[in-house]
């Protein structure tokens, strides 16, 4: 069975370092080079239980069918959170695996959901892909050895800017109120695991954002995360943690236009500086953030981006994603380095890249390949962004990367999704991508 994608395309020639609000609304608009409309309410809201319905729906889910609450939320919601339905369909998918690509090839990167019939089929989507993965995987460890892109002559470089001085008073700002949403007391005790958030927060949209920006800031106090990355953060919404995150060092990348913030809980990770790295090329304002820290005496080097968008992009973003994995390879044996965000990334441009150079590895295939974890931005569960017509793509944009220090220091044992939970009473999601939670043990 074949599926087609007819992709609207809008050109936008120059991007503006001040742009303004009607023009920022236009980027998100053209940003997944798809037509869409922002659903000021669910089509099905009807069909959608109350909070604490849902919760206890996903809890029995979860002890059914021995899995987690993510992969409840996947089926349960395609389901009009009927729970008899979603558990047969979950055993049924198991035994007979099935998907629609959108063209024949191994690599192909949207898997299309056709509504309805067979029943399950957009659980059952990822399972090709997850194996396609699985092989593409192996012959790229095979392949890297000489990893050919870093050997391509380069016409522009990556460049180190250090924030300026306002930058740096914005960013190391303190906010003077306890917040009323943090449970985190000083001197607390610090964990045994470190949690690590990457999400982008769809900042460009203003509909509901602060709502959605209170959302995620709740999302990470709960989860107790110890670094988050965070992208299309706007100043509204930098203000908003910077006031209520009292317990984060918060660092950003910019303040104006969007741009990423590093978060780093101050009673578990120290950091002596932080710097911004530059993409001489990029039309849409895009660049890196990178902060130098350590966990428990542990050396870290983190860097948070958010690559260029669209597939116009692509030639762009590849020159950004080969620029930040020599970033990661040249640092030195005893950091652990994390390399995380909204990369845009489509996996075969991964491949034409030559792979991940040796080391380097994907925490998503690190941690099992769940598929109910793959995908990111999918509107088959997300509807905060609907697309006119039948089908409904869903990406690995956002994806987190781990090269280990020598000898390895932190062990990673879990990768899932947050912002999983419809918000009141909008009933939209934080934000039009899932955020990623990987938990790390220290060896």
């Amino acid at each position: 069975m074949k599926a087609k994608i007819i992709l609207l395309i809008l050109q936008i020639s120059t991007y503006s370092l001040l742009i303004a609000s009607l023009r920022l609304k236009a980027r998100k608009f053209i940003e997944r080079n798809i037509l869409v409309v922002m659903s000021s309410d669910s089509s099905d809201s009807d069909d959608i239980p109350d909070v604490a319905e849902c919760q206890r729906l996903c809890e029995q889910f979860a002890e059914i069918t021995g899995t987690d609450s993510a992969c409840a939320q996947f089926y349960l919601q395609d389901r009009s959170w009927d729970l008899d339905r979603s558990v047969n369909d979950f055993f049924e998918d198991r035994n007979n695996k099935g998907a629609v690509r959108v063209n024949d090839k191994q690599e192909a990167q949207v898997v299309v959901v056709v509504d309805g019939h067979p029943s399950g089929l957009a659980a059952a989507a990822t399972a090709v892909l997850v194996e396609s993965a699985l092989s593409r995987s192996s012959r790229n460890s095979q392949s890297n050895s000489h990893q050919p892109f870093f050997n391509a002559e380069d016409s522009s470089q990556i460049t180190r800017k250090r924030p300026s001085s306002h930058s740096s008073d914005f960013s190391a700002t303190e906010a003077k109120k306890t917040s009323p949403e943090s449970g985190v007391k000083p001197g607390e005790v610090k964990p045994s695991t470190l949690k690590f958030i990457t999400w982008n927060i769809d900042g460009l949209n203003e509909k509901n954002l602060m709502l959605r920006t209170k959302a995620v800031c709740k999302t990470i106090i709960s989860e107790q995360a110890d670094i988050v990355f965070v992208q299309e953060v706007v100043p509204e919404s930098a203000e908003y943690f910077l006031k209520h995150l009292n317990d984060y060092h918060c660092l950003f990348g910019n303040e104006i236009g969007y741009f990423v913030a590093t978060l780093l809980k101050k009673s578990t990770i120290n950091y002596s500086d932080f710097e911004i790295l530059e993409f001489p090329n990029t039309r849409m304002m895009r660049n890196a953030l990178e902060v130098k820290a350590t966990y428990k005496s542990l050396p870290l080097r983190l860097l948070n981006s958010h690559l260029e968008s669209t597939a116009e992009g692509a030639d762009e973003r590849k020159v950004q994603l080969k620029h930040m994995l020599k970033e990661v390879v040249s640092t030195a044996s005893d950091n652990t380095v994390i390399f995380a965000g909204d990369m845009n990334l489509r996996d075969k441009e991964l491949t034409e890249l030559g792979g991940l150079p040796n080391g380097v590895e994907d925490l998503w295939i690190a941690c099992g390949q769940r598929k109910e974890c793959a995908y990111t931005w999918d509107l088959t569960r997300n509807d905060n962004l609907i697309m006119n017509g039948r089908f409904k793509p869903r990406c690995r944009f956002d994806r987190a990367y781990i090269r280990h220090a020598n000898p390895r220091a932190l062990k990673p044992v879990h990768f899932g999704l947050v912002g999983l939970e419809r918000l009141l009473p909008h009933r939209c999601f934080p934000s039009d991508h899932w955020g990623i939670l990987c938990h790390f043990e220290k060896k």
